[in-house]
């Protein structure tokens, strides 16, 4: 999906049986910010634009490194997840300490 004021196109993803999210992957969050800094961070359009480029308005913008993401008729708990997902980031690595906590072998487990 092509939007005119934002310079990469975004992939339409279904989201349970209602709702759907557009998600614009940019090359770095530089250029996420060079977009998406001068819209209406609501509804992620022109500041003062009274039509928009969406069907609807939206449920949720998520805007996290170098994703922007738009949420259409979205409950408030896939509102929630998808955010908590997207902001969550990737995986970070263990700790030492966590590590260390892992090779630690299990106690036997008596038999009953």
């Amino acid at each position: 999906m092509k939007v005119a004021y934002l310079s990469v196109p975004g992939v339409r993803y279904k989201i349970g049986l209602t709702a759907s999210m557009v998600a614009f992957f940019y090359s770095d969050s530089l250029a996420a910010a060079k977009d998406v800094t001068a819209l209406d961070r609501f509804r992620l359009t022109p500041r003062g634009d009274t039509i928009g480029a969406w069907k609807s308005v939206p449920s949720d913008v998520i805007w996290s490194g170098n994703l922007v993401a738009v949420l259409f008729d979205a409950s408030a708990t896939q509102m929630e997840r998808i955010r908590l997902t997207i902001a969550a980031g990737a995986p970070q690595p263990l700790s030492e300490a966590a590590k260390a906590a892992q090779a630690q072998p299990m106690p036997p487990m008596p038999s009953r």
